[in-house]
């Protein structure tokens, strides 16, 4: 009698609904880490392979998706293809840096070429990005790019004058 108070007390326990089934997510290739100093197309100042595009100018200090630059930065890539290209970039003049410097132009100039002006006449960030002529940069090549900003801010108690924050910079098609 005992035992049957016992299943009786966990007969219901056991109807209880089963979970929906659902499909497992899609397998995606893992994204390829670059390896220590091999070029990309794009990169953005949080990647782990950031430090293999730069060249000179971008400073270590920063956030975690951005860094501070000096008055000329110098970074290079590699794009897979000479045509169809675009030149993107993220930037921005810092709401502490304006009022000493004023309106800040930036001029950035890819393998050597006519620089493209980005003017700035009040702080803010910005993505720009303009056509690159086919041709004009080598596919497999390294392609240099160089920033140069109008004017710096030196920061308080010194260090290496500020000029403007990257976040990001490269080809896309």
């Amino acid at each position: 009698m005992r035992y049957c108070a016992i299943a009786a007390l966990l007969l219901p326990a056991s109807c209880s609904r089963q979970p929906d089934y659902y499909s497992p997510a899609a397998a995606r290739p893992a994204a390829r880490m670059i390896a220590p100093g091999e070029l990309a197309h794009f990169t953005s100042m949080s990647a782990p392979g950031a430090a293999n595009h730069i060249v000179s100018g971008v400073l270590d200090q920063g956030g975690d998706s951005w860094r501070w630059c000096g008055q000329e930065v110098q970074l290079r890539f590699r794009v897979p293809v000479s045509r169809g290209l675009k030149f993107r970039t993220e930037l921005a003049i810092a709401d502490m840096t304006f009022p000493q410097t004023g309106p800040v132009r930036i001029e950035v100039s890819i393998d050597g070429g006519p620089p493209h002006a980005i003017d700035f006449d009040k702080p803010e960030t910005r993505t720009v990005e303009w056509e690159i002529a086919d041709g004009s940069v080598a596919a497999g090549q390294p392609v240099k790019v160089v920033f140069s900003a109008s004017k710096t801010w030196p920061p308080p108690g010194g260090g290496e004058r500020l000029a403007f924050i990257l976040t990001s910079a490269g080809f896309v098609q």
